[in-house]
């Protein structure tokens, strides 16, 4: 549940806060950080449901980005999410960046904390690069270039889906047309046909038919199976070994692996150029841009740059 409090602290300054969880853990947090309670209370809100998602994370980050400029603590920015916020989830996430900040944590790790606790596809390189802005002390801009890069790649993907959207439905409609009349057109055809005059029939329709009426006599088990290899392909596409080698295998089809390579370097150059933007050295923008590439090549690639440069050649 979320709880709103009010307490003092040993300085005499009033605070005042928003708390996800038991009131049990907000007094042992309060009591943790040296904070008197004066009250205590429960909000009636009612959240939306739903799973946190990175779309959801730029957007809140977006936010944090303008109060940062405009002046406020980076506590008081995530309170302020967490006091609109309208999802159950939205509120768990940034309460316990909010946590990781009261433990004394740099909001980078708090952040990646949370990534990782919400498996949301966060890389490596927007978290460092906030890390950055940390240590120079500008934090506005390194928020800046993290939503530029994430709003440049989701619009890179979202391009991507529009392109493959009407192919895909061609494919999807024309499997259905394909085992539509297997299963319902081509079964009646064959009662036209003698025994006799099928055997006369040419090699492929007789294969043909054949198929057409096995389809149509084993129709439970045809739904039961593309159901049954539905759900396994989705399994598959969840784990990450699978997507590299779909990616492996992708990367090197012909006219597909020029479109892969052209995706690669446009993510590659747009990572490389935020982190050179924000300070840092050639050598570790290269190395942590490696996270940004999927196919072994283009990380091979990059380990051969980063050996290079080692030995002084120009980039």
């Amino acid at each position: 549940m979320l709880l709103t409090y009010a307490g003092i602290t040993e300085t005499g300054e009033k605070v005042r806060g928003n708390f996800w969880g038991s009131r049990d853990e907000l007094v042992a947090s309060l009591r943790h950080q040296n904070i008197f309670i004066t009250a205590i209370r429960e909000e009636t809100r009612k959240f939306k449901k739903g799973k946190y998602n990175i779309r959801r994370l730029i957007g809140e980050l977006e936010q944090i980005s303008y109060m940062v400029s405009a002046g406020m603590q980076i506590d008081k920015a995530i309170a302020t999410i967490i006091k609109n916020a309208n999802r159950k989830s939205t509120v768990e996430f940034w309460q316990g960046v909010l946590d990781g900040l009261k433990a004394g944590k740099q909001f980078s790790i708090a952040l990646k904390e949370g990534v990782a606790a919400h498996r949301l596809q966060l890389s490596d390189l927007h978290i460092n690069i906030i890390s950055v802005g940390e240590e120079i002390g500008d934090m506005k801009n390194s928020l800046h270039k993290v939503l530029s890069y994430l709003r440049f790649r989701n619009g890179l993907l979202n391009e991507i889906k529009s392109a493959l959207a009407y192919p895909t439905f061609l494919v999807f409609v024309s499997i259905v047309a394909v085992i539509s009349i297997s299963c319902f057109i081509l079964p009646k055809f064959s009662t036209i046909f003698s025994p006799g005059e099928l055997r006369q029939l040419p090699l492929i329709s007789r294969i043909v038919i054949g198929f057409g009426n096995a389809l149509n006599q084993n129709m439970s088990l045809v739904f039961a199976g593309g159901i049954f290899l539905v759900f396994v392909l989705i399994g598959l596409i969840s784990f990450v070994d699978m997507k590299k080698l779909a990616t492996s295998i992708l990367s090197r089809i012909p006219g597909v692996k020029n479109l892969f390579f052209d995706l690669e370097l446009a993510s590659l150059c747009a990572s490389l150029g935020v982190m050179l933007d924000g300070g840092v050295n050639i050598g570790k923008a290269i190395n942590l841009s490696k996270g940004v590439v999927r196919t072994q090549a283009m990380k091979n690639l990059l380990e051969e740059t980063i050996q290079d440069l080692k030995k002084g050649t120009k980039i």
